[in-house]
């Protein structure tokens, strides 16, 4: 006590600066995402046709993202060009990492799924004896607000009131929700079938995404196309398309070393992801040749990529697979 009162000045900053410190490093920012550079994942860890491994020259890129940093975080975001700060939707209100895993790994599972559709029937334009057969399963819960209790993400949607979503037309299954306040859905859980009464909540909405899940049957056979780990999400959909189109007509990348980022919906359309400026970032890390990205996504890809010093890579921007295949051919053909 002696020493304190002799030395008033230093005890009161040693606690202030102690407080501080804890504030800094024990503070969240609950509604706040930090986005940070990532790395690249070869396409053929993943999929194979025939037994054989697909072309290894395609790469997804992913970005990593932390949750309601720390005060201390934040303030590096602030400071550092190549970390973006976001908003956390409130729709994700109650979300727990596990439940963020679960949704990103569906995601990825649906995204080559979407790709493998693609590129099969793409491919089979060219030659007649690549084929896919895909048989709709129903729709799997890829989003819920954690105010609709009783369903999960990952649920598959096989039924709504009395209809069928194996033997019902999209929009017409669709069409129940949107036409009533309250249904009956019918999912399948660890192989258990669940019927549950939901109904709207006050934004007048159900709050659930669902994507469709089909049995696809290929000819020639593609397996592992899909594998657990800890990188998840769609946007690796357009590259890991172009990965399977080009390994089934054996076109050959010539050394190329190709990453992008983008959506694919079973129809071919290419769609916006996130962390699109790290994305440039990690590219430009990992000595690419071309990097593909979504119409949507590219005026922000293009600042990002002008601020790089003689960047070795080509941006390409595309709306669809078809305008990324003659793309590809083009820089092919050129050399």
């Amino acid at each position: 006590m002696t020493w304190i009162k002799q030395h008033k000045i230093i005890a009161l900053i040693s606690v202030l600066a102690y407080g501080f410190f804890v504030a800094i490093f024990s503070i969240r920012i609950n509604d706040k995402q930090i986005i940070l550079k990532g790395d690249l994942t070869s396409v053929a860890e993943g999929v194979s046709i025939n037994g054989a491994e697909l072309n290894p020259d395609f790469y997804t890129i992913y970005v990593l993202s932390l949750d309601r940093p720390t005060l201390f975080q934040y303030a590096i975001a602030l400071l550092n060009q190549e970390i973006d700060i976001a908003d956390i939707h409130s729709g994700y209100d109650g979300y727990t990492l596990e439940d963020y895993f679960i949704m990103g790994q569906i995601d990825e599972a649906l995204s080559f799924q979407n790709a493998i559709m693609t590129a099969y029937d793409k491919a089979s334009d060219i030659d007649s004896t690549i084929s896919v057969d895909a048989i709709l399963q129903g729709y799997y819960i890829t989003y819920i607000d954690k105010r609709q209790s009783g369903l999960e993400i990952g649920d598959l949607v096989v039924g709504v009131n009395d209809l069928d979503a194996r033997f019902t037309e999209k929009n017409e299954f669709f069409g129940v929700f949107s036409n009533h306040d309250r249904v009956t859905i019918s999912v399948l859980r660890h192989n258990q079938r669940i019927s549950k009464e939901i109904s709207t909540l006050d934004s007048g909405l159900y709050g659930i995404a669902m994507e469709p899940k089909y049995q696809l049957t290929t000819t020639p056979v593609v397996t592992n196309a899909f594998d657990d780990d800890l990188v998840g999400g769609p946007s690796g959909g357009l590259i890991q398309t172009l990965d399977i189109y080009t390994t089934l007509l054996n076109i050959d990348l010539e050394g190329l070393k190709v990453t992008g980022t983008g959506t694919i919906s079973s129809d071919g359309i290419v769609g916006p992801i996130g962390g699109i400026k790290q994305k440039i970032f990690t590219a430009a890390d990992n000595d690419v040749d071309l990097f593909f990205v979504p119409n949507e996504n590219y005026l922000d890809a293009l600042v990002a990529y002008n601020t790089l010093k003689d960047p070795a890579f080509e941006l390409i921007k595309v709306g669809d697979f078809d305008e990324a295949v003659e793309a590809l051919l083009v820089r092919l053909s050129n050399g």
